[in-house]
């Protein structure tokens, strides 16, 4: 197996350029703007502004500048994304025949897709770049978990003296849930979720940078991850350290992983008995009569999952189209979201079964080549840890809809690849 790059040779070009970008990349995917100044009443996500560079740059550097090898192979991938493009082109045609239109969630979507195909590669970028560049890409995720975190934790306490709560910072104006620089708790919850996995993952080297540092940090991480009240992702995190402590060759150090569990735990109980300055129901805005339908999440996913397995009853092959989901659910009493909390069930009631085949085939490759990875003393610790956040992504899946978040293909890429042979003048610039 190839030895990835080191980051100070001459093949991965200017090594100061390629820390700068592991560092901004890392820090973009926490970040989603607001349009609203502009008149769009929607959010855009930092790391998709940044992302035209970076694909350019993967592009140039894995099929042109040096051979890049993944683990799963190039043509796995490029045949998953392929296949992924035809079903979404397909899903288009018949979501427009199912509604009588192509509807804006099914653009949304093949564009999310095309995305995420962007995403993996950038991944394969940064790790080609060098073990040091993916750790230091690693780091600057954490820190960026760990500062927005904090920042969070003092807005909300700000709250409680009247501060900033009209307009209120990294909270949402509803029962002030953490959201951090995101536009929604459940994916915030998704990627404190992540930075937690990967600083249990790196326990020794944080331990060995800065003790102190490195049980804040994890502290407050841990605290954040129970107060944005996501159970899927309380979920996750238990699956993620089950796993993890499994398939780790060198297990982390216990004894700052409990004591960041105790003030983590203890930190966010006092924070949760602190009530804000104002009512909460002040913030709530009017949503038309579906206001007056109290339910709980138990409820919503209860009835999602009878609509969907309705839809796949009278749509077994090719599914209602992308959109067709929402559709049926609009016009239907009571379904508080428009959106189904499954990834699986989405894919077939909307893409069919040969989708959910599709993908699953995709991730059950990556997992596999992953978990070889693992016995492959110059792999590092990384493989590891994104098998066992896979495992836990994949638990979340059952409750949720966790495909199109960007930083999970940008793991997977950094993940799978391998190493890179220098191309000769002879091979030029053909396909790897």
């Amino acid at each position: 197996m190839v030895r990835l790059a080191d980051p100070r040779s001459p093949e991965t070009g200017n090594g100061l350029r390629v820390r700068v970008e592991a560092v901004v990349l890392a820090f973009a995917l926490h970040a989603a703007l607001s349009l609203e100044p502009i008149g769009i009443s929607r959010n855009v996500a930092v790391a998709n502004l940044v992302l035209p560079y970076f694909a350019a740059l993967a592009i140039w550097t894995i099929f042109f500048r040096k051979r890049v090898e993944i683990a799963i192979g190039w043509r796995c991938a490029i045949l998953f994304f392929l296949a992924v493009a035809v079903l979404m082109a397909i899903g288009l045609l018949v979501g427009a025949q199912f509604t009588g239109a192509v509807t804006s969630f099914g653009i949304r979507r093949t564009v999310s897709m095309a995305l995420m195909a962007g995403y993996f590669l950038a991944g394969v970028y940064i790790a080609s770049c060098g073990e040091r560049v993916r750790d230091l890409f690693v780091f600057s995720f954490v820190a960026a978990a760990v500062a927005i975190s904090a920042a969070a934790c003092i807005a909300y306490l700000m709250t409680t003296v009247g501060i900033g709560v009209e307009n209120p910072v990294l909270l949402t104006k509803l029962k002030f849930r953490f959201i951090g620089l995101m536009d929604n708790a459940i994916p915030f919850s998704w990627l404190i979720l992540s930075a937690f996995a990967f600083q249990v993952a790196y326990q020794r080297k944080f331990h060995e940078k800065s003790p102190r540092l490195n049980i804040a940090g994890l502290s407050i991480l841990i605290a954040v991850l129970l107060l944005v009240g996501a159970k899927a992702a309380w979920i996750g995190a238990a699956v993620f350290v089950a796993v993890f402590f499994i398939a780790v060759r060198q297990r982390p150090r216990v004894g700052p992983l409990l004591i960041a569990a105790v003030i983590g735990a203890l930190l966010a109980w006092a924070l949760a008995f602190v009530v804000p300055a104002v009512e909460s129901p002040s913030f709530i805005v009017d949503q038309g009569k579906q206001d007056l339908h109290v339910t709980t999440s138990v409820d919503v996913r209860r009835q999602q999952l009878f609509l969907a397995l309705e839809l796949i009853r009278q749509h077994p092959f090719l599914g209602v189209g992308l959109g067709g989901y929402n559709w049926e659910a609009a016009i239907r009493e009571p379904i508080p979201t428009h959106y189904l909390h499954n990834s699986l069930l989405w894919l077939w009631v909307e893409l069919g079964p040969a989708a959910v085949i599709v993908f699953v085939a995709f991730f059950v490759r990556v997992m596999s080549a992953l978990w070889s990875m693992r016995a492959a003393a110059d792999e590092g610790i990384f493989p590891v840890a994104i098998f066992a956040l896979l495992c836990s992504f994949a638990a979340i899946s059952i409750v949720d809809d966790i495909l199109f978040q960007r930083y999970l293909w940008v793991f997977v890429g950094a993940a799978v690849t391998v190493g890179y042979s220098r191309r000769s003048p002879v091979q030029g610039a053909g396909s790897p």
